[in-house]
């Protein structure tokens, strides 16, 4: 679930909360309070999730439902894991095994297995946390759930990861990736992902690590998910910072530190500014480390992240001691201590025990560092640390040397000596043939002693020329991405110029498509107005056969008006040609408009005469007007053309000027159908034929109102239509 829509669905469960409180409903209260401390958890808001938990939990046991008891266990039990707070975590996810199992849910007793695995994770007891897991995996895996058994294969691979054993983590990573890749499970695969990536930066396959991380952060970004996109681009920087791209490493870091303050995430904003710490510390910039780490720690005590300050003071106790302010070291080393003895973590007890030998054994204080040293043992024993063991044996030798304890020394060093022959550490092995050499040289067996330097010299040898290997294969990765970031920056330059191109010729080809478009509208309405004048022409050339020679004559005289009519429709058309139907340009000059509308009525007369209608005509002997001529002709033409087509057989057209008021208006009606709701709401629409036929199945277009209007408008006139009461339609135009 990406964030934003996590604070929508705590926004709808904090709602539910409310209203179960305020109904006093104790069951609806716990799951409701259970479902927005899941989501504050998922935001890294842990104190108020903690609380909604509690309250979770008094609402199941007041409510008396085992169910709920369960679910408010174990969510709880998620809570105090994360607040490091182990032996609570342990505890509920123990209740909330315990109740699932005597409910049969299996489901609940494979997650509360997961939680416990968790704990035994965090506390370094690696037997116990596989073989949890591996029940909750049996479990997952009996009622069909792919998806969390996917999960825990992951979490096995972390444990092989710690346990130095990287091509079984691998081989975990990889079988849980596919199984997640075959279900679909996005969510699932960026964890895996982000997983590799970390694995291939400890093995120090910094190719590998990008690939995984760029994937992880481009599933991320698909599912919407800003902070696990945001927590691999952190992970991409820690592979900058190793390859020595430290000003890269800061610009994506900032990027980070941005992105989780605009999801309010304390937690992760106090994580970019640790790396950021190390990246400065990396690069020399011990003054700006220390600020970035004071920074992280501040925020972590905030948010009662006390496992997290206390490496967050370490790191400063490190960086004090670098600028060889080995007082403050102290400060912040012995204060990293009782910080992670309040919250029970023994992950970087003993190296901080170590860190706090090493400055007092450089002040002569040697036997308050031997019993640093030796606490640093004791942790080191209690969580199976290794590394941890032979530094601090390697210290104490060192103290217990410096102070005359060579017999005591010598044990500490034959044991360093074993341990780091077990673990098959060259530099480990190295540092204690130098720290015997020492000793020998100190006892007089300068023999030994130079046995001893030899075998140190060979081993930095080797050690110096797996270096030169690192860093040659360091400088190719950072040469093939150098070379990567060049083509990139090239093929975008490119992308950028085609699709500037391409907008402009999709821009050229939409005026072009519009201009087209527009063209042919016009030569719609143009053969829509030639039509109306050539129809007459005809009628009025066919009713001229046989007449008298003066009706013949009168005939020809409106035969010569309508033909000029035509022309100018014509003539506007050829002379416009190239420009759209809107860049019509009008022109008001003088005209008679009872003489234009009697040559139009006299015009469609012979029209009439063929379905039996008879057209009269109302008006003043002149009535002057200043319009464009031939617009009003197209006008008068297509009201008086329709009344035509749609009056019915033997009706009667009425046409009628009025000058009074200071306006001229034309009215005309019509005997035909009339117009329905829906024809009035579509009436001036291009290309809409109405729901009326015409009486004599003439031809129509759904064009002849649409010029009406569109004409009228640019005259600054107005067009009305109605009902005519007794039925037909009435239209008026007012100039």
């Amino acid at each position: 679930m990406a964030r934003t829509d996590a604070r929508q669905a705590l926004a709808t469960a904090e709602r539910a909360v409310a209203a179960a409180q305020e109904r006093g409903d104790a069951a609806a209260l716990s799951a409701s309070a259970c479902l927005a401390a899941e989501l504050l958890l998922k935001l890294g808001q842990l104190t108020e999730a903690h609380q909604r938990a509690v309250g979770a939990l008094h609402a199941a046991e007041d409510a008396g439902e085992k169910k709920l008891l369960m679910d408010a266990s174990a969510i709880l039990g998620s809570i105090h894991r994360q607040r490091n707070e182990l032996d609570d975590a342990l505890l509920c996810h123990s209740r909330s095994l315990s109740l699932a199992r005597e409910a049969g849910d299996t489901a609940a007793q494979a997650d509360a297995l997961r939680g416990i695995g968790a704990v035994a994770y965090r506390r370094n007891n690696d037997d116990e946390a596989l073989a949890r897991w591996r029940e909750a995996a049996a479990l997952y895996e009996a009622i069909g759930d792919s998806a969390s058994a996917s999960t825990i294969e992951g979490n096995i691979g972390l444990l092989h990861q710690r346990s130095g054993e990287h091509a079984s983590a691998e081989g975990c990573y990889r079988r849980a990736l596919a199984a997640k890749q075959e279900i679909n499970d996005a969510e699932g695969m960026v964890a895996v992902l982000n997983n590799l990536g970390l694995l291939h930066i400890k093995t120090g396959d910094f190719r590998a690590a990008l690939a995984a991380l760029d994937e992880c952060q481009s599933v991320a970004g698909r599912l919407g998910d800003l902070h696990s996109q945001t927590k691999a681009q952190n992970n991409i920087a820690t592979v900058y910072q190793y390859l020595g791209e430290y000003s890269m490493a800061t610009d994506v870091l900032m990027g980070v530190l941005d992105a989780y303050r605009g999801m309010h995430d304390k937690a992760g904003e106090a994580r970019a500014l640790n790396t950021l710490g190390m990246v400065a510390e990396k690069n020399g910039s011990h003054a700006e480390a220390l600020e970035h780490f004071r920074a992280a720690h501040a925020i972590l005590l905030d948010i009662d992240d006390h496992r997290g300050a206390a490496t967050a003071l370490k790191n400063m106790g490190a960086t004090c001691r670098t600028l060889g302010d080995n007082r403050m070291a102290l400060r912040h080393l012995e204060e990293s201590v009782r910080l992670m003895a309040r919250c029970g973590s023994t992950e970087t007890v003993g190296a901080a025990h170590n860190d706090i030998g090493d400055i007092h054994t450089g002040l002569g204080a040697h036997d308050v560092a031997i019993a640093h040293y030796r606490t640093a043992l004791d942790s080191a024993a209690a969580t199976g640390d290794r590394l941890g063991r032979v530094e601090s044996l390697l210290g104490m030798a060192r103290a217990e040397m410096l102070s005359g304890r060579l017999d005591d020394a010598r044990g500490r060093l034959d044991e360093a000596f074993e341990a780091a022959q077990a673990l098959d550490s060259q530099p480990l092995l190295e540092r204690a043939h130098r720290g015997l050499a020492q000793l020998c040289e100190a006892a007089g067996d300068y023999k030994s002693g130079l046995a001893h330097l030899r075998r140190a010299h060979e081993l930095a040898d080797t050690i110096r020329a797996e270096q030169a290997e690192a860093h040659m294969r360091t400088l190719r990765v950072r040469y093939e991405l150098d070379a990567a970031r060049r083509e990139a920056d090239g093929h975008r330059a490119h992308a950028a110029e085609l699709s500037r191109l391409n907008a402009g010729l999709e821009t050229a080809i939409g005026e072009k498509n519009l201009l087209i478009e527009k063209n042919l509208k016009l030569m719609d309405i143009a053969a829509h107005d030639l039509n109306n004048p050539l129809v007459c022409i005809r009628h009025l050339a066919a009713s001229a056969a046989g007449c008298p020679p003066a009706d013949a004559e009168e005939r020809l005289a409106t035969i010569r008006d309508t033909a000029d009519g035509a022309l100018t429709i014509l003539g506007a058309l050829l002379g416009g040609a190239g420009r759209s139907a809107d860049a019509i340009a009008l022109y008001g000059a003088p005209a008679d408009l009872t003489k234009l509308v009697r040559s139009i009525v006299s015009a469609h007369e012979a029209a009439a005469s063929r379905k039996s209608i008879t057209i009269s005509l109302q008006a003043p002997d002149v009535c002057m007007v200043r319009q464009d001529p031939a617009a009003l002709r197209q006008v008068i033409e297509n009201l008086v053309s329709n009344a035509v087509k749609f009056t019915r057989i033997g009706g009667a057209i009425a046409v009628a000027i009025d000058a009074s008021g200071g306006k001229t208006r034309v009215t005309v009606r019509d005997e035909g159908p009339g117009f329905s709701g829906d024809d009035l709401q579509k009436l001036y629409h291009p290309y809409k034929r109405l729901s009326a036929a015409p009486s004599g199945e003439e031809k129509s277009t759904g064009l002849g109102l649409y010029i009406v209007k569109r004409l009228v408008t640019m005259m600054d006139g107005s067009v009305e239509c109605m009902n005519a009461p007794g039925g037909g339609a009435l239209f008026t135009v007012e100039l």
